[in-house]
């Protein structure tokens, strides 16, 4: 079996349960696609664009509902990746690339997303926390 790109770590944790299980439910669902092209990898791929959707909407809920200041920038980042998912999913769709190259495109996005402008956000949520505990 091919190794994930990759696998969920503590360090990817922003702080918000609901936040971070849907990062991990979403590396998963991009782990279990294996280019074999067959049905079951159709589905998972349509499944992990729909988590995503779902995942941005809960996320850019709870920035709104915190104030968070850098929120505007990051909606814009996650409509660019669903018009990028949505285009991947109609060049599989239309064999002009691969399920590999998908899933190769969803771990970097998912990673170099979550490393960088959702641990600005964890970053966020605990000077929320500690101001609110004082």
């Amino acid at each position: 079996m091919e190794q994930p790109l990759i696998a969920w770590t503590p360090q990817l944790a922003v702080g918000d349960p609901t936040v971070d299980a849907q990062h991990q439910r979403l590396m998963d669902l991009i782990a279990r696609i294996t280019d074999t092209h067959d049905a079951r990898d159709a589905l998972t791929m349509n499944a992990a664009v729909e988590y995503a959707a779902t995942h941005f909407k809960a996320e850019e809920q709870l920035m709104n509902r915190l104030g968070y200041p850098a929120f505007p920038d990051h909606a814009r980042l996650h409509r660019q990746l669903t018009q990028n998912l949505l285009g991947y999913v109609k060049k599989v769709g239309k064999g002009e690339t691969d399920l590999r190259a998908f899933k190769q495109f969803m771990f970097k996005w998912v990673r170099d997303h979550i490393m960088v402008e959702d641990l600005k956000l964890a970053r966020f949520l605990r000077t929320r926390t500690t101001t609110v505990e004082r």
